[in-house]
């Protein structure tokens, strides 16, 4: 894993996945899907990719969810714009090893389910 700047990380290549950094802490994993202008970005949720048509819908469904135990599908095909315009944010990048052991130990939870 390394840490990047705004900068740099629009120049890393799209499908990269990464989680915002901030000094010592990390916020969900997403998917960098492409740049859109200067210093934006289209992303992919990975944490709360629910299956939804909007944000109302999205509550709606959590909220059964919390209330009844139902499973909710998730949909790891769309994306939303980041609307970032922070200058000093900086950003965690999983490498390709990094990748690849989080394969692995999912794999493990895949079996085991």
């Amino acid at each position: 894993m390394k840490i990047v700047n705004l900068k740099q990380f629009l120049a890393l290549p799209d499908e990269t996945l990464y989680a915002k950094y901030r000094p010592c802490y990390m916020e969900a994993m997403e998917i960098k899907v492409t740049n859109c202008g200067e210093r934006d970005f289209l992303s992919q949720s990975i944490a709360d990719a629910i299956d939804c048509t909007d944000s109302g819908d999205f509550a709606d469904k959590l909220d059964d969810a919390a209330e009844d135990g139902i499973s909710l599908a998730m949909d790891f095909n769309s994306c939303t714009r980041d609307g970032c315009f922070e200058d000093g944010q900086l950003f965690a990048i999983y490498e390709r090893a990094d990748i690849q052991a989080m394969i692995e130990r999912l794999q493990v939870c895949l079996e085991a389910g």
